[in-house]
């Protein structure tokens, strides 16, 4: 059966729309609460019910305030550590906002909602639910800037088959060199001596580059330091067998 991007996208996303339609979710946990912190609160919640929490986590996660970071967090990695896969779709949504064009979070590195979408990444991977990162990584290279700057971390932190691939072709052909480096970030964690040729080859650009800039009287501090980072991930990778 011939893959297609298209259709699998548009059920996915269609498939967050339809929770949306539904109408807004109840007060969360966190927002009901006035007088106590909400990750004490949270907790406190989770050592009396167990898994009987899990429902006022799926809430928590649904929470559409902002400032409720740490415990969406928080209630994403016990959803994981239960392994509830009923909460995968609800988990799908939210790393898959990263390609909803009529999305209004805030995108890139680093930001509070971009760790959220991490942390769904993450709980993704525990929960063993793959085929996500193709859908992250098609046409890559057309997403607004600072979405592909948030790309990396998202396929690192979901460590499907193709991860290390999609890195690959970041470090070897991204345009941005924040969204670059993020690759190599992600390489640093997750590559081998496979992939240092990819990351030497970007390196030398960067060498030549600031070579540049000295010969002209000039500097920059941000890409020297991200000079030492390659050159640093070159030797620990290589390193690895």
């Amino acid at each position: 059966m011939k893959f297609n991007f298209n259709e699998l996208l548009s059920s996915l996303l269609a498939a967050g729309l339809l929770l949306a339609a539904a109408g807004p979710a109840r007060a969360c946990l966190i927002c009901e609460d006035k007088s106590h912190d909400g990750e004490e609160v949270l907790r406190h919640l989770v050592a009396e019910k167990g898994e009987e929490a899990i429902p006022q986590l799926r809430e928590i996660v649904l929470c559409e305030h902002p400032e409720h970071q740490p415990q969406k967090i928080l209630a994403i990695e016990t959803l994981a550590a239960y392994g509830d896969e009923e909460s995968v779709p609800l988990l799908k949504k939210l790393v898959l906002e990263l390609r909803n064009p009529a999305s209004l979070s805030a995108f890139g590195m680093p930001n509070p909602e971009a760790e959220i979408r991490a942390a769904a990444a993450r709980a993704l991977r525990q929960l063993e639910a793959g085929g996500i990162a193709p859908i992250l990584f098609a046409d890559w290279s057309s997403l607004s800037p600072d979405r592909r700057r948030e790309l990396p971390r998202l396929i690192g932190e979901l460590a499907e088959p193709e991860t290390r691939s999609m890195l690959e072709e970041i470090i070897r052909n991204g345009t941005d060199r924040e969204t670059v480096f993020q690759a190599i970030i992600q390489m640093r964690r997750l590559g081998g001596r496979e992939q240092v040729e990819v990351v030497r080859e970007r390196l030398d650009q960067w060498e030549e580059e600031y070579a540049r800039l000295i010969q002209e009287g000039k500097s920059n501090r941000n890409l020297y330091r991200r000079i030492n980072y390659a050159r640093r991930t070159i030797r620990l990778i290589g390193s690895r067998r």
